[in-house]
């Protein structure tokens, strides 16, 4: 990868898969790039293709056109060793007969790094989510939130350049989802990871990110590429009460709400 390359490029990406009727256009030549260190929102109707997109970036699914570049390289089938993906089902991503720390460590073995390592990089994650003290338990001993954490941990042990993530906090409580998206935030800023973030909460798209992609309803393209800026660090109560915020979140809201009009004119010439 080049100095000043993006981690992520996506050019005139297609998805389309096969129905009874034939086959059927999810994504339709999207195209946006992602910088080192950057946060970047995805948004859009329900069904608009947000999913497919980040599985597509993931290697989990091979586009139908166009290409997907990840640290200068294109995909190659599988999943790229600086990618690392956390979902929203987090119950069904971890193994519950594993602790914790085996859970965080589980990704690391197939990097056969030496077992100090392992350990090292395992506490640290833990710590960074706030459940070092936690290690030894095992999964269905933890609430919702708290699994969720275990599984960003699992995702950072691996210090990945690149972490996708899939609507991670829509399984949990109000309270317990501002509690994450704070993590996360907290987790950006000391680990420096570039994070893809798909969400169909709008208000957390604004709150978290540095830009948020808005798509169209299906098949997937970009109704907008809306830069953020908000100061850092973020605030729960005073950053939703800036005037930059409220005044970005109404203006996605209407893109998503009304987006045909939009999307006649994205398409015209």
């Amino acid at each position: 990868m080049k100095a000043g390359e993006p981690v992520l490029v996506v050019e005139d990406l297609t998805y389309a898969y096969r129905t009874q009727e034939g086959m059927l256009e999810a994504i339709a030549g999207l195209s946006f790039a992602v910088a080192e260190g950057e946060f970047v929102s995805i948004v859009g109707p329900s069904g608009s293709g947000k999913t497919t997109l980040l599985k597509v970036v993931a290697g989990l699914l091979r586009a139908t056109g166009g290409r997907v570049l990840v640290s200068g390289r294109p995909l190659s089938g599988e999943v790229p060793p600086e990618v690392a993906l956390v979902f929203q089902d987090y119950a069904r991503s971890l193994f519950p007969w594993l602790n914790i720390r085996a859970n965080v460590a589980f990704p690391l073995q197939a990097k056969r790094l030496p077992r100090p390592e392992v350990e090292r990089l395992s506490a640290e994650s833990l710590e960074a989510v706030g459940l070092a003290a936690f290690a030894r338990r095992y999964p269905w001993e933890l609430s919702g939130g708290m699994q969720q954490r275990v599984a960003i941990a699992r995702a950072l042990a691996c210090r990945p350049r690149l972490l996708l993530m899939d609507e991670p906090f829509a399984s949990v409580d109000a309270q317990t989802r501002a509690d994450l998206e704070d993590l996360v935030l907290r987790v950006h800023e000391a680990f420096g990871t570039t994070i893809l973030f798909v969400t169909h909460d709008i208000d957390e798209s604004v709150y978290l990110a540095d830009r948020v992609l808005v798509l169209s309803p299906h098949p997937a393209r970009l109704l907008r590429d809306a830069a953020v800026h908000l100061p850092r660090p973020r605030d729960q109560v005073e950053t939703r009460e800036h005037p930059d915020f409220v005044h970005l979140r109404a203006e996605i809201a209407s893109l998503i709400r009304r987006p045909r009009a939009v999307a006649e004119r994205v398409e015209s010439p």
